[in-house]
C-alpha cells in the first residue's frame, strides 16, 4: 500500500516537473522569437520602469541584439501637466498622502499601512489623507491616530491635484506593482516617497534623494521610512522645487508627449490610468 502511494506520489511529481519545464520552455522560446524576429522591427520599445529597461537591453544583447537593445527606452505614463508642483500657487503642510483605487484590494497592504500611521502620526505634529475606496477603513485600523487621518473615499482630478500638492509624503504600502500612476503623480507634485521592498525598482527615487525604500514590508520597518522622510523634511533636506526637477518633470505629459494638443495629453492619461492600476 505504503509502496504505491509512493509510486503515484513520484509520477505526479514527475508530470508536475515536466508540465513546469515545458512551460518554461514555451515561454522561453517565445520570448526568443519576440527578441529576434520581433523586436527588431520596432523603431523604438519602450518599458516602464528603469528596472525593466536594464534587464531588457541586458536580455536582447544576450541574444546578440545589441542594436535593437539600444532601442528600448523609459517612457513612463503621462502625468497631466495640472499636476505640476508651483510653489507661488501652493504651501506644504506636514501631511502625508496615500493613493489607491481599493484599499480593500490585499495587493496594496492596507493594514501594514494603517499600523504604520498608528506608530508614526501621534505627537508628531503631521497628519494623514487617505484616498480611494474603503478608505474609512484604514483609518479606523489606525486605532489611537484615527482623528489625525482623514478618508477621501472619492475625489476628482482637480481634488486630487489639490491633496497632492498640500502634502509632503506620499506612502505606499503596496507589495506589487510596475511603475504606479500614483507614484509618478505624486513626484511630480513635490511629494516624496516611502515605500516598501516589493517595489526595489523605485530605487531611482531614493538614489535622487526623494524617498526612502523600507526594509521590510512590515508596519514597523514601513514607519521607520516614513519618520526617515519626515526627518528629512524638518531638516530642509527635502525640497519640493527640487523633487520636481529631478524625478517629477520627466513624468509630465507635455515632456513626454510634446507634440500632443491638451485633448490628446488627457486622453493619453486617461489610457494610462486605465492601463496601470494604481
Amino acid at each position: 500500500m505504503g509502496a504505491g502511494l509512493g509510486r503515484r506520489r513520484s509520477v505526479v511529481h514527475s508530470l508536475a516537473r515536466a508540465a513546469a519545464q515545458t512551460a518554461y520552455w514555451a515561454w522561453g522560446g517565445t520570448f526568443r522569437f519576440m527578441c529576434r524576429d520581433l523586436l527588431p522591427l520596432c523603431d523604438s520599445i519602450r518599458v516602464e520602469s528603469e528596472t525593466a529597461l536594464e534587464n531588457t537591453r541586458k536580455r536582447l544583447r544576450s541574444l546578440h541584439q545589441a542594436e535593437t537593445a539600444e532601442r528600448v527606452v523609459l517612457a513612463t505614463h503621462p502625468v497631466p501637466d495640472s499636476y505640476a508642483w508651483n510653489r507661488s500657487r501652493t504651501a506644504k503642510r506636514n501631511r502625508i498622502v496615500c493613493v489607491a483605487v481599493d484599499w480593500r484590494n490585499p495587493r496594496k497592504g492596507g493594514r501594514v499601512l494603517a499600523k504604520a500611521l498608528a506608530r508614526v502620526l501621534p505627537s508628531s505634529g503631521w497628519d494623514a489623507v487617505v484616498v480611494g475606496r474603503h478608505a474609512d477603513e484604514i483609518v479606523s485600523g489606525t486605532e489611537k491616530a484615527k482623528h489625525l487621518v482623514r478618508p477621501v473615499p472619492e475625489a476628482d482630478a482637480s481634488v486630487l491635484e489639490s491633496i497632492y500638492k498640500e502634502a509632503r509624503i506620499f506612502v505606499t504600502a503596496s507589495g506589487a506593482e510596475e511603475a504606479p500612476n500614483v507614484v509618478q503623480e505624486a513626484l511630480v507634485s513635490g511629494c516624496s516617497v516611502a515605500f516598501p521592498p516589493e517595489l526595489v525598482h523605485l530605487d531611482p527615487i531614493v538614489r535622487a534623494g526623494a524617498g526612502t525604500m523600507s526594509r521590510h514590508r512590515t508596519d514597523r520597518s514601513l514607519a521607520e521610512a516614513i519618520r526617515r522622510e519626515m526627518d528629512a523634511w524638518e531638516s530642509g533636506a527635502r525640497d519640493p522645487d527640487d523633487i520636481f526637477r529631478r524625478v517629477g518633470r520627466p513624468s509630465l505629459a507635455s515632456v513626454l508627449a510634446p507634440g500632443l494638443g491638451p485633448t490628446a495629453v488627457a486622453r493619453a492619461a486617461a489610457v494610462a490610468s486605465g492601463c496601470q492600476s494604481c
